[in-house]
Order: C-alpha cells, then sequence, then structure tokens
C-alpha cells in the first residue's frame, strides 16, 4: 500500500503470538512474544504511522497492553 492510504489508519489490533490464526485456534499451547517486545513493536507503528488505537488480539495477555 502506499505510505498515504496507510497513514489513514488509525489503530491496529496485534496478534502476540507468531502462529497463523487458523494454527492459534487449534493450539494446546502457543508461545507468545514477551510483553516488552510486543510493546514496542507497536509503539513503532504508532510513531511511524501515527496510529492512536493500539491492541491486543490472540495471545495477547494484559502483560502486553
Amino acid at each position: 500500500a502506499a505510505r498515504g492510504e496507510i497513514r489513514r489508519l488509525l489503530g491496529i489490533q496485534a496478534n502476540a503470538s507468531p502462529l497463523e490464526s487458523r494454527d492459534f485456534a487449534q493450539a494446546r499451547e502457543f508461545a507468545n512474544q514477551e510483553p516488552a517486545a510486543f510493546a514496542e513493536s507497536l509503539l513503532v507503528l504508532q510513531r511511524e504511522f501515527g496510529l492512536r488505537a493500539l491492541g491486543g488480539c490472540c495471545g495477547t495477555r494484559a502483560a502486553h497492553l
């Protein structure tokens, strides 16, 4: 996508799990990204694209947010 189009995004709901969503749904155990690294990656997106809403999805826990 062109940079101008990306700037239209308001937020992101990111996964802390490296698994694909279909694999995550079937997994009994899964690895999550460390909360500090997850938060830093969201902050990079916020700084670069001006996102105003940051959240978590698959694999995120309170510590991630």
